[in-house]
């Protein structure tokens, strides 16, 4: 168990049990605030300028867009950066959003093309191939796996084989689409950001766009959340801004002061712990509400990297990533510092690390696959093996940090990280 007194002001000692192991952190003069925030610049790391897009993919890499400098994408694993753009795989450099789908495709939506990568190959979609429109500014997967994508000029729905496309004709109240979200409901909700109309939702017949007519603090809707308990929690800009809560059957308003750092809010997150996210662009910080209030990090109170704010993700340790004008900051919540003794206490691999074999065995049902990938993400073994125990050799590999990939006889797919060394 963790216990941190809240009066605390500096975090002397940290004392944290797993199993029968001790852990002791000094961190001596060290504030809690600061021990939590790691910041990446382009002076200090291989982030290029202002994050305009971020993802983070179940190999816990994190991929960075830069839109408005042009530069393409950057992709971090935890140690090295890869730039990728024009030249190996973007169909345009100006990228304005990044998704993975449940099948752990990453998707990109440029100025100029939308674009795909499915672990080894990008390939370009554009509205030759059924893209309402080639400027691609949000993505959304719904409950039945259908792929949407908004962009300036109309919404466009993929099943993996159909494409439909939908624009104000259909019901929605500008083609600029730029947020997309669905509710524990299945109802889809769009909203179109500078254009200023209000959000729509799409229950699969019937079209409804809400304004401040209805309860919205603003009709400029920059971000839509659609929270675990049914709540949509609309992100507003301009000078009547805020966030506004839907409850489906009451509007709940928050104006600056009352919630949000400012009156543009940018973006939106719902992380693992339920807390709710809401960046800002408008030099207020960042404001993280839960069921204990409103809190708000800024510059003056926290090491986060700039009061603006204009994409927040969470990776798989628990992680908050905030990128902005001025970076990328990478918050590690106090539950989850310890997040290399985590366990599934469903494989495991031994020896780790591993120089010829290395045998995985798994504790609950049988193994049917396994894959092996670099710390790129790149396959480099691929077996077919039956049976709760399992071993590869691992001799040919060059020595570095590996990621396995094991999929069992009931669907489930666990992801271990383990060493290979000379």
């Amino acid at each position: 168990m963790l216990v941190l007194n809240k009066k605390m002001k500096k975090l002397q000692t940290l004392v944290y049990c797993f199993g029968s192991i001790l852990i002791l952190i000094f961190a001596s003069n060290v504030s809690l605030s600061q021990a939590l925030w790691t910041n990446f610049t382009p002076s200090n790391s291989g982030l290029i300028s202002t994050v305009r897009a971020l993802e983070t993919d179940y190999l816990n890499r994190v991929w960075i867009g830069y839109e408005w400098s042009g530069s393409g994408l950057s992709v971090f694993n935890g140690i090295t950066w890869t730039l990728i753009d024009t030249s190996n795989g973007l169909s345009d450099n100006r990228v304005h959003v990044i998704f993975e789908d449940s099948e752990n495709i990453i998707w990109v939506g440029t100025q100029n093309g939308l674009c795909r990568f499915d672990g080894n190959n990008w390939t370009t979609i554009t509205d030759e191939d059924g893209l309402v429109y080639n400027y691609v500014i949000s993505i959304h997967e719904d409950t039945d796996n259908n792929l949407w994508f908004g962009t300036v000029n109309g919404l466009s729905r993929y099943d993996g084989i159909n494409w439909d496309s939908f624009t104000v004709n259909n019901g929605l109240a500008s083609n600029y689409v730029y947020t997309i979200s669905q509710d524990i409901y299945g109802n889809m909700w769009f909203a179109y950001g500078l254009d200023a109309v209000g959000a729509t939702k799409f229950d699969g017949t019937d079209w409804v766009t809400y304004t401040i007519n209805d309860g919205l603090i603003s009709n400029q809707v920059n971000t839509i959340l659609c929270d675990h308990l049914g709540s949509v929690w609309f992100g507003c800009y301009g000078f009547d801004g805020g966030i506004t809560q839907f409850t489906g059957s009451s509007w709940i308003s928050y104006p600056q002061g009352s919630g949000p750092a400012c009156t543009n809010v940018w973006t939106s997150y719902e992380d693992s712990n339920n807390n709710l996210w809401f960046g800002t662009s408008c030099h207020g910080g960042t404001s993280m509400y839960n069921s204990s209030g409103w809190y708000v990090y800024d510059t003056s109170n926290s090491n986060i990297i700039s009061n603006n704010i204009l994409e927040i993700k969470e990776d798989n340790f628990g992680n908050i990533w905030l990128g902005g004008y001025d970076g990328l900051s990478k918050y590690s919540n106090p539950a989850n510092i310890f997040e290399n003794f985590k366990t599934t206490n469903l494989v495991s691999i031994y020896p780790n690390p591993a120089n010829s074999f290395i045998t995985v065995h798994s504790f609950q049902e049988e193994i049917l696959n396994i894959e092996l990938l670099n710390i790129t993400g790149d396959d480099v073994l691929k077996v077919s093996r039956s049976g709760k125990n399992v071993s590869l050799s691992v001799e040919s590999f060059t020595s570095g940090i590996y990621f396995m990939k094991i999929f069992t006889v009931s669907g489930k797919i666990i992801i271990e990280k383990f060493i290979i060394t000379e």
